[in-house]
Order: structure tokens, then C-alpha cells, then sequence
């Protein structure tokens, strides 16, 4: 292999039996997910676009501000405890420790209904306080208080849909919460764009849809207390509240689950304080278009955190690095064509989807692309280190990204309005995560191969390429669709020795067209291609 040639066939091993197999649910649970979030995407985007249509620009601006402030009071009510569900139902579950489970479900639902209603109690009885505090004139306070009710309902659902992750798999959460809840909306909305175009109305839709997603998790959660037969601990007294280790895991959980708020709802705010309500409908209105870029990233997370999780109950050390290896580098790969496309089409699909009143979305729309997809450029390093206990440090970089991307908001959205919203995105998340690379390295003293690194450059390299030609040149639908398909297939010919494809998904290979870039068998199973992986240097079994 030449120094400068992007293949990784002489620089990573080939995984093990043992590896594969964990590596091989990763994906395929991931990959009917991913199914089900390309549902999901569409359906929120088709609300997305009867919303915006239905209203003026205006008047979209007050309920995007409106609900941007719904989803940080819902954080905070939840309080994390749905990822904290997800990592110790895992656990609990696989222990079949079903006092300690019905306890941990019975805790992560209390905390937050409490939290919502004494949240909702507080807006509706003090107005006079947090009114002039949060910059509302009277009809955008009374449609905080519509969509107050969200607040418990929002984080009852993320509890039961991760409980029903741990027990039933990735089948529940596709009819859940990736079908289900955004068709739920789409009628609402539509209902409510025939009765009238005003945002109380809207804001009310809304509203009735989140009731009805609540007694589909009723019933969800109904059939999982019948099915792991917790009706013998029913009782609160039989019940063991993991305190310990839910307090010690929510305060990192939620950090996180803020530092990536920033990201969207925060910047709307901010957005509503410094600037006016026609540039926070510009952001806002974008904004579930350039979070598609999560569509990989996501789906992948939703296995990876309770897999991992047993893999390291289990002291399996060797394949839960083979996982995280294997599971960023097919989160890079196959986010990039997502990215590309969003990129290179901006102008016309804004307009397309929008009309011409938000065409000045589109550099928008570009910056907010780029900066979500450099979370792909990471992966999954910040739930490895939570994996591996390591708490108070993913705390430390949290905290520091939330805060280097609020500076940057608020240097750059006085003077750049929505743009500047974007940029500062890009160096938020940028600096979030190569601070969680910096801090699992320093956590477990191994690094990434040089040649991971270069992969990951070209990625990177080629991404930015795309932006600025993106942004200069303005593509319509045929040269920016071609741009977007150069560049991907310039990137999957890149990647395609890193992915175990063979080991992983081989039905892959029947598909027509895909021997030009999946390595043929004997290049993935050559005796060359198994050298030691960078990233296990100790075989010994034990967890890190």
C-alpha cells in the first residue's frame, strides 16, 4: 500500500467470531430503526411543511420560539432518565433482576410526571415573574401555556420507549415512536390547518397529539409489565429504587442531553432574544431538514448504548472495541450521502419545501448540515466513555462544549442573525467533540489508527469541499444532485475496506451494483489483512 492511498485492508484486523456477532446485531437492529427514523423524518417533515405553509412567517417565528422553549423545560423534567433507562433497564434486565427493573421504571416515570406538573404549576401561577423573563407579549404566553402539557407527556414517552427498547428491541421503537407518534401529528396538523392558520390553533393540535401518544404508551408499558411477568412486584414495596445508580448517572446524562439542546432549541431562543421573529422561523424552519443528519447517528445509538453495555457487564473487552470501531466507522459512511445531498440541494429544496418567503434559509440550512454532520465525524466516543463509567469526566466536557457554544452564539447571532446561529453550531459542536475524542483517549491511553485518522480527514475534507461549493455556486436540482453523488461515492470507495461488510451484512453483497465498491472476499479474508488492532492492545479479556 502506497503512503497516500486511503485503504485500510493492511491496517485493521479482521473481528472475531465472538466481535462479529456483537457488531452484527448493532447494525441490523440499527438498520430497521434507521428504516423506521426514515419514517419518522418523512412524516415530521411533512408537519413541518403544513406548519410553516399554514402560517406566516411571522407568526411561525412566535410558535417556533414558543416550542423551542417547551423542549428545554421537557429536558429538564426528564431529567435524563430515559438514557439512564436504557443503560441500567439493560442491565437489570439481562441480570433478570425484576424487582430492581420495575423499580427503575417505576423511578424514571415518577421523576418526571412530578417534574412536568410542578413545572406547569409554576408557569400558570407565575406569570408576572417569568413572562417579562422570557420575552413573551400575552398571546405567545398563552401558547406556552397550551404547550406546557407536553412538558410530563414528552418525558413519560422517552421513558417507556426506551424500557420497551430494552425489553422488546428495535421492533418497539419503530412502531412507537417512528411511526406511530409522527402520523399522530401529521393528522393534527392537517385537522388544524383546515379550521384555521393561527398559531393557537396549531399550538393546540400539537398538544392533543402528545395526549394521544400518552395512552399508546400506557398501553405499551401495560403489555410490558405482563409480559416480564412484574405483576408479583407490583407493589411499591417490593420494589428496589436504584438510586444510586440512577443520581449517578442522570447529572452526565443530562449535561449531555443539554449540550446537545444547544444545539437546535437553544439557539432558537437565543435567536428570539437578539434578533426578530422572521429570523428565528429562518433557523427553525431548516432545522429538521439539517438534523436528517442524525438519521445514522441516532439509530445506531439506540443498540449500541445497552449492547455495549453488556459487553462490558460481560468483560467482553475485545469485542465491545471491535463494536465502537466498527459502529463509527459505519455511522461516517453511511451519514455522509445523507449530508451531501442536504448540502448541495439547500437552495432548491428550501424553496421547494418552504415556498420563496424562506429561500434566504438556504446558506442557513448549509451551516446547520455541516455542523450536525461533524457529530458523525465522532460517533459514538462521548457513550463509550459513559459505558465505561467514566461520569464526571464526560460532565467536565459537556459542560465545556455547552459553554464554548454559547460564547460563540453570543458573539456571533447579534451580528449574523440565523447565519450566525449556524457558525456557531460549527464551532460548538466541533470543539464538543474532539474534547470527547481527547477525553476517551486520555481515558483508556489507546488512539485511533493513522489511518483512521486519514480516512476521517478525507471525510472531513470533502465535506467542507461541498459546503463552500454549495454556498458559492448555489446548484440546482441536476448539478447539485451530481455534486452529492460524486462526492459519495468518492467517500464509500474510501471507506469501503474499513466496514467488515462481509461480516456484517454479506446480503449486501446480492444487491445490484455493489461489487464496485464492496472489496471482493478474498481482499476482507486475506492473511495480510489481520494485523493486531490498534485500538486492543491487551487480549486479556478484562473490562477497561
Amino acid at each position: 500500500m502506497t503512503a497516500d492511498r486511503l485503504d485500510i485492508s493492511d491496517a485493521l484486523p479482521s473481528p472475531s467470531p465472538v466481535e462479529r456477532s456483537a457488531v452484527r446485531t448493532q447494525v441490523r437492529g440499527s438498520t430497521l430503526l434507521l428504516l423506521g427514523r426514515c419514517c419518522s423524518l418523512g412524516l415530521n417533515l411533512i408537519t413541518q411543511v403544513i406548519i410553516v405553509r399554514a402560517l406566516s412567517k411571522s407568526g411561525y417565528g412566535t410558535l417556533a420560539y414558543v416550542v423551542s422553549l417547551v423542549e428545554i423545560f421537557s429536558m429538564g423534567a426528564l431529567f435524563a432518565l430515559d438514557k439512564t433507562t436504557l443503560r441500567y433497564g439493560a442491565i437489570y434486565h439481562a441480570q433478570k433482576d425484576r424487582p430492581r427493573l420495575m423499580g427503575a421504571l417505576a423511578l424514571a416515570g415518577l421523576i418526571p410526571l412530578v417534574s412536568g406538573l410542578a413545572l406547569i404549576t409554576l408557569l400558570y401561577f407565575g406569570r408576572a415573574e417569568f413572562q417579562p423573563r422570557f420575552a413573551l407579549d400575552n398571546s405567545s404566553w398563552f401558547l406556552l401555556l397550551i404547550l406546557a402539557w407536553l412538558i410530563p407527556t414528552n418525558g413519560l414517552a422517552c421513558v417507556a420507549q426506551s424500557a420497551a427498547n430494552v425489553v422488546y428491541g428495535a421492533k418497539s421503537l419503530f412502531w412507537r415512536k417512528h411511526l406511530l407518534s409522527p402520523l399522530i401529528k401529521v393528522v393534527a396538523v392537517s385537522v388544524a390547518a383546515t379550521l384555521g392558520s393561527t398559531p393557537e390553533i396549531m399550538a393546540t393540535a400539537l398538544a392533543i397529539a402528545g395526549g394521544c401518544g400518552l395512552l399508546a404508551d400506557i398501553w405499551l408499558m401495560g403489555c410490558l409489565v405482563r409480559d416480564e411477568q412484574l405483576g408479583d412486584v407490583l407493589a411499591p414495596s417490593r420494589w428496589k429504587l436504584p438510586w444510586r445508580d440512577f443520581l449517578g448517572d442522570c447529572l452526565p446524562v443530562l449535561a449531555t442531553d443539554l449540550a446537545y439542546l444547544f444545539r437546535g432549541a437553544l439557539l432558537v431562543i437565543f435567536l428570539g432574544w437578539w434578533s426578530t421573529p422572521e429570523a428565528t422561523a429562518s433557523m427553525r424552519a431548516v432545522l429538521p431538514v439539517a438534523k436528517l443528519n442524525e438519521l445514522v447517528l441516532l439509530n445506531f445509538m439506540a443498540i449500541f448504548v445497552p449492547l455495549a453495555s453488556r459487553l462490558h457487564a460481560n468483560r467482553e473487552t475485545d469485542a465491545l472495541w471491535t463494536n465502537h470501531r466498527l459502529t463509527n466507522l459505519w455511522i461516517l459512511t453511511l451519514s455522509f450521502p445523507i449530508f451531501a445531498g442536504i448540502a448541495a440541494l439547500a437552495e432548491p429544496a428550501t424553496v421547494l419545501l418552504f415556498g420563496s418567503a424562506y429561500a434566504d434559509s438556504a446558506p442557513v440550512l448549509i451551516l446547520l448540515a455541516f455542523a450536525y454532520f461533524l457529530q458523525a465525524i465522532y460517533g459514538m466516543d462521548g457513550h463509550l466513555l459513559r459505558v465505561l463509567g467514566q461520569m464526571r469526566v464526560l460532565l467536565v466536557v459537556d459542560l465545556c462544549g455547552s459553554v464554548a457554544l454559547g460564547l460563540a452564539a453570543c458573539a456571533l447571532i447579534p451580528r449574523g442573525g440565523a447565519a450566525g446561529a449556524g457558525a456557531a453550531a460549527i464551532i460548538g459542536i466541533g470543539l464538543h467533540g474532539e474534547l470527547r475524542r481527547w477525553a476517551l483517549t486520555a481515558t483508556v491511553r489507546k488512539s485511533s489508527s493513522s489511518v483512521e485518522r486519514r480516512s476521517q480527514a478525507f471525510v472531513l475534507a470533502t465535506a467542507v469541499l461541498v459546503s463552500v461549493i454549495a454556498w458559492l455556486a448555489s446548484p440546482g436540482w441536476v448539478l447539485g444532485g451530481l455534486l452529492a453523488a460524486v462526492a459519495s461515492a468518492g467517500v464509500m470507495l474510501a471507506m469501503r475496506h474499513q466496514l467488515d461488510v462481509d461480516g456484517t451484512l454479506p446480503e449486501l453483497r446480492k444487491l445490484p451494483g455493489s461489487n464496485w465498491w464492496m472489496p471482493q472476499h478474498n481482499e476482507a479474508t486475506s492473511p495480510r489483512h489481520r494485523p493486531q488492532n490498534p485500538l486492543i492492545q491487551s487480549t486479556s479479556g478484562h473490562a477497561v
